[in-house]
């Protein structure tokens, strides 16, 4: 069993998903962080590797985020489930437990699930 997280953002809303992603790594976080995205990739990730409409970013030494570009006109809010189904179903085991953050620090939205 492993622990991932995972976001959603679009726009300048990058900027908390960074906040987010270092605020995890500082506290102990050594994984994968899943971000469903929706426009352009952050500037910050420039160096990100592109593949199959994934991109793959290291952040520091354990930790990266894989960028995941949506097709999507939901409002993120309602697209959180989604992302969750889609990253289990692509990429974890079921036994895996996957945690949602907003990256605008609303900890009331987060929280964990298992398939």
């Amino acid at each position: 069993m492993s622990a991932y997280a995972c976001s959603l953002f679009e726009g300048s809303y990058h900027i908390g998903l960074g906040g987010l992603v270092n605020s995890l790594y500082r506290n102990g976080f050594r994984g994968t962080m899943f971000a469903g995205y929706r426009g352009e990739l952050p500037p910050w990730s420039a160096t990100a590797s592109l593949k199959d409409g994934m991109a793959d970013f290291a952040v520091a030494d354990g930790c990266n985020i894989k960028f995941l570009l949506l097709d999507t006109k939901l409002h993120l809010a309602n697209y959180k489930p989604i992302l969750m189904r889609r990253v289990f179903a692509e990429f974890l085991r079921p036994e895996d437990i996957l945690c949602y953050f907003d990256p605008d620090g609303a900890f009331s939205r987060n929280g964990c699930a298992t398939a």
